[in-house]
């Protein structure tokens, strides 16, 4: 590993956007960041394992416990990303299908959204 990698202070920012991905998946970053928070400590109203991380994880064929402790080792992206590549059930047509269905999907729309709002009510 190269360096230990500290969790967002997602009380004071909101996790990256649904749509930025992290080993070809979208929501995988987000999902990462959760995470990291919940590790730390400082996750706020966030949650690692809400039911669209189990929708990714069921998707990608990713067990999440196994994701939640390969990243508490302090894995930075990079290697999340390698890992991630490394055990993902979903090859490239169906990570392509997830993809593009994630960009359209209302849910993620209104996850932006919320976002939008957590930062707002962060900064007062």
């Amino acid at each position: 590993m190269s360096h230990r990698s500290s969790g967002p202070d997602l009380t004071r920012v909101a996790p990256r956007s649904p749509w930025a991905r992290l080993g070809n998946f979208t929501v995988a970053a987000r999902v990462l960041d959760k995470c990291r928070a919940e590790i730390a400590g400082t996750n706020g109203e966030y949650h690692f394992n809400c039911p669209v991380d189990r929708l990714f994880f069921g998707f990608a064929g990713i067990n999440a416990i196994e994701f939640r402790q390969f990243v508490s080792t302090g894995a930075d992206d990079a290697e999340v990303a390698r890992w991630l590549n490394e055990r993902a059930q979903a090859g490239g047509t169906k990570r392509a299908l997830w993809n593009g269905l994630a960009l359209i999907h209302p849910g993620f729309v209104l996850m932006r959204l919320d976002d939008w709002m957590h930062a707002r009510r962060a900064r007062g």
